[in-house]
Formats: C-alpha cells, sequence, structure tokens
C-alpha cells in the first residue's frame, strides 16, 4: 500500500470512527480556554494529537467559521514565525465563557 493509499485509509478510518468530531472538541476547548490563541504545536502538545491531525481538523475548524487565523508567533520547533488560530467568539459573548475542562 503506498503513502497515499494509506493517509487516504487513515483518514476514511478517523471520518467512519467519529474522531475527526471528537478531535475537532478536545482542539476547540483548548482554543476555548487561551482564546488568544495558539499554533498548531502548542494544540498538539496541549491536546496529545498528532501534529498531522491537529493541521487536519483546525482546517476543518476554519473552514467552518469556527476558528479564525491570529497573529504571527514564533514556533520554537521550526524556528520561524507561524499563524496561531484563535476561536471565533461573537462579541456578545466575550467575557461570558464558562466551560469546563478536564485538562
Amino acid at each position: 500500500m503506498s503513502y497515499v493509499d494509506t493517509q487516504i485509509a487513515s483518514l476514511k478510518e478517523i471520518r467512519d470512527s467519529g474522531k475527526r468530531f471528537t478531535q475537532q472538541q478536545r482542539i476547540l476547548l483548548v482554543l476555548l480556554q487561551n482564546p488568544k490563541g495558539l499554533i498548531r504545536d502548542e494544540l498538539a502538545e496541549i491536546t496529545k494529537l498528532r501534529l498531522s491531525s491537529v493541521c487536519g481538523r483546525v482546517n476543518e475548524l476554519l473552514e467552518a467559521g469556527t476558528i479564525e487565523l491570529g497573529p504571527k508567533c514564533y514556533n520554537r520547533h521550526t524556528d520561524r514565525f507561524v499563524y496561531s488560530v484563535r476561536p471565533v467568539i461573537p462579541e456578545e459573548q466575550t467575557g461570558q465563557l464558562d466551560l469546563p475542562f478536564n485538562g
């Protein structure tokens, strides 16, 4: 099986198992706890998800308009500046977030 075939099979397995939604929830909860934003490497560290999974879920959340690109931040892993991502919070709800988080 080629690399591409393996990637496609993995994506189908994630989609079919419902893990994609759970991963999105985990990422969104972490971002809501850090509304100024985080970079993808930080999200991977905090959520204990693989960086490739974080990138995939972040792209889906960006497309859905649930999160947005934030300012560029220094990434110590790559020694370059990358865009952070942050949750989109309606203005009328700013400061009213009361989320449980089990870390």
